[in-house]
């Protein structure tokens, strides 16, 4: 008798708990987000379907064109720029760069910061100042586009502790 009891226990919580834990991932994953391809700011799907042409870009953008970062990978809580120099391969300056950035945490998109407003000072594309609420460690990711081609560059910053 206790044999069977503990058969039909056996038999009907197992169940129960599999399906209670079916639910908790299901549940979990429907309600986390696609991630975002941060270096190429846009969704993995869009990354995936369109990874030749951009790929193709980017030979295009490097066979032309330098891009680089100029200014630091220190940042601080407030008043951040970014400074890109963009020049042709016999070093002139480019002034016709569309540049855009994404500043973000690499384990949340909570404090996002997006960046469309490059202005040309100097043969240096600087950014608007931008600040960054939290300590640690940041991801920036640079969308330059010069005509049909495009190149994606990427750093990581650190905020200090302000003591």
């Amino acid at each position: 008798m206790i044999r069977n009891n503990v058969s039909l226990t056996f038999l009907i919580v197992v169940p129960v708990l599999f399906l209670a834990g079916l639910t908790y991932v299901l549940k979990v994953s429907f309600a986390t987000p696609v991630e975002f391809a941060n270096d190429y700011q846009m969704g993995y799907r869009d990354l995936e379907k369109n990874y030749d042409q951009i790929i193709q870009k980017q030979k295009l953008f490097d066979s032309k064109y330098k891009a680089n970062v100029v200014s630091s990978d220190k940042f601080s809580s407030k008043s951040n720029v970014i400074i890109l120099k963009i020049e042709d391969l016999s070093q002139k300056s480019v002034e016709n760069g569309i540049v855009t950035a994404l500043v973000t945490r690499p384990d949340t998109s909570s404090f996002d910061v997006k960046l469309s407003q490059f202005k040309l000072e100097n043969g240096q594309y600087v950014s608007t100042a931008f600040d960054l609420p939290k300590e640690g460690r940041w991801q920036v990711s640079l969308k330059i586009q010069i005509n049909d081609a495009i190149r994606y560059v990427s750093f990581e910053g650190f905020v200090k502790p302000s003591n």
